[in-house]
Formats: structure tokens, C-alpha cells, sequence
């Protein structure tokens, strides 16, 4: 599932060989409306993203150009979602139904110097698919 929205970035899913461009983005991406004067860690659940989202998460990469010159991608962006059941929630409300399968969207991350450039969105809607794709939210 590759998901290309006017070919300026791509989405495709976490890979471990992404772990060092995701601490790089966590470093400099404080949370919406805030700011920091130094690089943040990155949260102890992104640690091993593989093994707490198991085919949950993706990333944006965009092409980094230098003198003209394609020299690699730029992780802009990521996000992280997990199917739980209904012992995964710490408080359901009444009206989920728990015989049905839940998802849970845990992060949506964008490079700050890309904001309001439809990342986030292409990345929410990603996941939102793969959770429906996964079973969870049907009727």
C-alpha cells in the first residue's frame, strides 16, 4: 500500500532502518503550539516501534534535493496505530461497542518546516485505512 499524493512525498510503512530519521524528527517537532529551546528525546514507546505497532506505522518521505541533485529522503513525517480490544482502552465510554475490533491512532508527527502542507491529513487518512483494512470500525 504506497500512497502518493501529488508525487512532493510518499507514505509507506516504518521500517527499523527509519529509527535514527524518526529520533530526528521528535528532536526538533515540538507539540502544536508549543516550542522548545532544545531537542526533545524521543518517547519511550518509539523506542522499538516495531515491536509496540506491529504494521501500524508509517512514514512520509519527501525527496532531499541539493544542487539540483535528488540525494536521498527526508522523513517528514510519521505516524503510529495499534488494533486493541476492548482490555486495551483504560476507559471505554459507553456508547463503543467492545464486541467490535478497535483501533487507536497513538501519534501524527510532521516536520515543522512542513505544517500545513496535507502530510498530517495524508497520514491520518493512511492509517485510518490500514485500521479499516485491519478490521477495526466496520459494521
Amino acid at each position: 500500500m504506497e500512497f502518493r499524493p501529488g508525487g512532493e512525498f510518499r507514505i509507506r510503512p516504518y521500517v527499523q532502518s527509519d529509527l535514527e530519521r524518526l529520533r530526528w524528527l521528535f528532536a526538533r517537532t515540538p507539540p502544536w503550539g508549543r516550542t522548545y529551546v532544545e531537542a526533545q528525546p524521543l518517547p519511550d514507546d518509539l523506542e522499538d516501534v516495531t515491536a509496540n505497532y506491529p504494521e501500524g506505522a508509517f512514514v512520509a518521505l519527501e525527496n532531499d534535493v541539493a544542487a539540483g541533485k535528488v540525494v536521498g529522503e527526508a522523513l517528514v513525517g510519521f505516524t503510529a496505530s495499534a488494533i486493541l480490544g476492548a482490555e486495551g482502552l483504560a476507559e471505554i465510554p459507553q456508547f463503543f461497542d467492545t464486541r467490535k475490533i478497535i483501533a487507536q491512532i497513538h501519534w501524527v508527527s510532521v516536520a515543522p518546516e512542513r505544517w500545513r502542507g496535507g502530510i498530517g491529513r495524508a497520514l491520518t487518512e493512511h492509517c485510518i485505512l490500514w485500521c479499516r483494512e485491519a478490521g477495526a470500525g466496520g459494521g
